[in-house]
């Protein structure tokens, strides 16, 4: 295991002993909505679903590719 995953094993171990279950909890809810919106960005891209993809991406949005071409919402 890297040391992100050391890392964040020891961090959901901590969460359990500092955070009362409620914070847990919420955490958990907004870690998942998180989750489950970028994996619907994702499909949407794939998809090439604009629709959605308006949903998820503001109008300043780019992406930087490994060679410098960058890439605006437009």
């Amino acid at each position: 295991m890297d040391k992100k995953g050391i890392f964040g094993c020891a961090t959901i171990v901590m969460s359990q002993f500092v955070f009362p279950q409620g914070v847990v909890a919420d955490y958990d809810i907004a870690e998942q909505s998180a989750l489950d919106a970028q994996s619907a960005r994702l499909q949407a891209t794939i998809d090439a679903d604009i629709d959605t993809l308006e949903k998820y991406l503001a109008n300043d949005s780019s992406y930087s590719h490994t060679t410098a071409l960058i890439l605006d919402r437009f």
